[in-house]
């Protein structure tokens, strides 16, 4: 078993417990329109952490911005809910892997302007996808460890391990 960490808000948290009965899968790993990676690379994705405030996020020295440029998107992104981080254990019964996120961040700023050719951000997400391990198998090394999920967690799985007023 691996613990992971994953950042919610408290109105999604909520509607988990009353309706959904589990955490999903619904944010996509690559966008569709990056064309020509294995089917799986388009499948909607959990995202989670390996410890709460991973060093290699929060003291970035290839991305200083990386952490708060994560947190402004918890915060702005889920219409001013307070926020939530889950903690829960995968196991072997869980497709989840750790990928290396730095792929998709090394661009950033030319994608941002509009100057990061198509192929070379394609070439880029193919990079991210491949670079995945399976979470048990994970032994460091990445410089921005991102788990990804791609299976349901059930419900009485989540342990709330912090509330969040802002970040």
């Amino acid at each position: 078993m691996v613990k992971v960490y994953h950042y919610t808000s408290r109105d999604v948290y909520q509607k988990m417990f009353d309706l959904q009965k589990e955490l999903v899968p619904k944010n996509y790993l690559i966008h569709e329109r990056m064309k020509g990676l294995p089917e799986k690379a388009y499948n909607p994705a959990i995202y989670a952490f390996l410890s709460p405030k991973p060093r290699e996020w929060s003291k970035n020295l290839d991305f200083p911005w990386i952490w708060d440029l994560l947190q402004h998107h918890l915060k702005f992104n889920r219409n001013g809910s307070k926020k939530v981080l889950l903690r829960f254990n995968l196991t072997s019964d869980d497709d989840s892997y750790v990928v290396e996120h730095m792929y998709l961040e090394k661009n950033r700023i030319a994608l941002m302007k509009g100057t990061c050719p198509y192929e070379k951000h394609l070439a880029d997400c193919k990079k991210f996808f491949e670079s995945r391990v399976p979470i048990l198998d994970y032994k460091g090394g990445f410089s921005l460890p991102e788990v990804i999920i791609f299976s349901p967690i059930d419900f009485d799985r989540l342990n709330i391990e912090k509330k969040f007023n802002f970040f």
